[in-house]
């Protein structure tokens, strides 16, 4: 009685592992539940019959067993998946596609990816095969969301504009719909590299160059403002300041223009712009 019960035990630790997707040293394919179940029989001092009539669940599952391919029954294989960003909004109103100027930079960036093998797409049919779920805050519309998450997806909250220039409420969406951000922040999880570029000017070594490119800067400041009154209220900024020193300022906001309207006009502008030892520039809002 003892060795039968012993003999149980160690075959329920079997199917234990089993079903955990391990298989025990000596045993290996369909033939090693069949070996387990002779062997307990043994031990077990009973025949074969009498042993299936005394175990008979264990006996429906191990023939159920025996019909599963073999690659499938004691191995725990991780198939390689290739990891699926999907981009479900449009992107300042433009579809997610090969035209827009967005999906191409990111498929330069996916160059440089550790995993080599992502792929970027906007086709929202593929949306249970994705590993991220990218959506773009100013583009978001409440009657398009996907109406099934997977646990496993990542949600990111991609925004490039300033809180005053986006108009658009979370209000409605459920606390902790956003997984990852992906902004100009700094202290986002993603970080827009478009606006944070490594910089390093060249080192002046012609002196006659400086000398001419110095002489032509006449003039001291210079800003180009378009919108007037903003949030962030820099125009008092810039008001406060020309009451201290000379500041052109060209635009709506300003008595100069320069409308870069056409690719000579636009030559004119930049030619300007280096008449001046300072350029000014305000962040849009």
């Amino acid at each position: 009685m003892a060795a039968s019960f012993s003999g149980t035990l160690r075959l329920l630790r079997y199917v234990a592992g089993i079903i955990a997707g391990v298989s025990p040293a000596g045993f290996s394919g369909k033939s090693a539940a069949f070996t387990a179940m002779g062997w307990l029989c043994r031990r077990a001092k009973r025949g074969l019959w009498r042993c299936i009539v005394a175990l008979p669940p264990l006996w429906i599952f191990l023939c159920a067993v025996h019909l599963l391919p073999d690659d499938l029954m004691f191995e725990s294989k991780s198939l390689p998946r290739q990891p699926l960003i999907l981009y479900w909004t449009k992107f300042y109103d433009n579809d997610f596609n090969r035209r827009q100027h967005l999906y191409q930079e990111a498929v330069r960036g996916l160059r440089n990816c550790p995993l080599n093998n992502c792929v970027i797409t906007g086709n929202r049919s593929l949306l249970n095969q994705s590993s991220a779920v990218i959506f773009h805050v100013r583009d978001m519309r409440w009657d398009i969301l996907p109406a099934y998450r997977d646990p496993q997806q990542y949600y990111v909250f991609h925004l490039l504009e300033s809180p005053p220039h986006t108009v658009t409420s979370l209000a409605s969406l459920a606390p902790g719909f956003f997984n990852l951000t992906f902004t100009y922040r700094l202290d986002s999880d993603i970080v827009a590299n478009s606006y944070f570029q490594h910089y390093k000017p060249p080192m002046w070594t012609d002196w006659s160059s400086f000398e001419e490119t110095w002489r032509v800067k006449t003039k001291l400041a210079v800003a180009f403002v378009s919108n007037c009154i903003t949030p962030s209220r820099r125009n008092l900024v810039l008001e406060e300041l020309r009451e201290y020193i000379a500041i052109d300022v060209y635009g709506k906001c300003g008595p100069l223009k320069c409308n870069p309207t056409s690719t000579k006009k636009k030559a004119a502008c930049n030619g300007l712009v280096s008449t001046y030892k300072f350029f000014l520039a305000f962040e849009n809002r």
